[in-house]
């Protein structure tokens, strides 16, 4: 389930739309399996119609997520731009005290083709712009953060329990850190058009299984560890060769250049 409010407004040339978001999602899954061999005739459906090697199985999971989502637009005479979001998560994949996180971003932009010192230029668009924003990372098995017991062992014939996951109570978002610097360019009523960015991204507190030693009597766990980085210019480049109305012809180019 999913409501939002919309509220959009202008004071002179200061334009706002602010948006407020609940959401809810919920997932449950049921599965039963049922196996049987030698029906006595075509036609059957029922497991109890076989004549042999009977089996079945069944489980059930379930999870759910619950997000607040507030988010801010401002421009001022179609020349400043500023965009502000904050998201409050909560999944039901981390235990207690750490399942919620607090992630958003914040952006500006300049267009400085609506400047008078660029009229009858030869651009028709001209931007500058840059944001922040962090996000999560929710990606993994659930229940992963509890320990767990199995009851589907065998044990001279007697159903039989044992520890089937260590679990940790720590264990919390993935979190994403990224910086984004740019331009966007077009020429000749966009004829030629195209952008270059700057961005650094961080990703850390990753969601990882660490392993463990044997005597742990488990094979390993999942835990927050490590951090990855990645920076680099992207370039891309758009010519349209020929523009019919019922006809046009067009190259591009694009370009990233990074490292880790």
């Amino acid at each position: 389930t999913q409501n939002s409010l919309n509220y959009k407004f202008s004071l002179d040339k200061h334009n706002f739309d602010v948006t407020a978001l609940f959401e809810y999602q919920k997932n449950q899954a049921n599965y039963l399996y049922g196996y049987g061999e030698n029906f006595s005739t075509d036609g059957l459906t029922n497991i109890a119609s076989a004549g042999a090697n009977f089996d079945s199985s069944s489980s059930y999971s379930d999870w759910l997520n619950v997000s607040y989502l507030g988010m801010v637009n401002y421009s001022y005479d179609g020349k400043y731009i500023a965009d502000l979001t904050y998201r409050r998560e909560g999944s039901s994949r981390f235990g207690s005290g750490q399942r919620f996180g607090d992630f958003g971003s914040v952006g500006v932009a300049w267009n400085i083709h609506q400047e008078s010192f660029l009229e009858g230029s030869l651009f028709n668009t001209l931007r500058a712009r840059a944001s922040w924003g962090i996000t999560g990372n929710s990606g993994i098995g659930i229940n992963s953060y509890q320990a767990l017991l199995s009851y589907d062992a065998d044990y001279a014939g007697q159903g039989g329990i044992y520890p089937s996951q260590l679990g940790n109570p720590l264990l919390s978002w993935e979190k994403g850190n990224t910086f984004d610097l740019g331009v966007d360019f077009g020429l000749w009523n966009n004829r030629l058009s195209g952008n270059v960015s700057y961005f650094n991204r961080t990703t850390y507190d990753l969601l990882q299984s660490v392993p463990l030693s044997p005597t742990t009597g488990f094979g390993g766990q999942t835990t927050n560890i490590g951090e990855v980085n990645n920076t680099g210019v992207e370039a891309e480049l758009n010519f349209d060769v020929i523009r019919y109305e019922n006809f046009s012809w067009s190259v591009s180019a694009h370009r990233c250049k990074g490292s880790n």
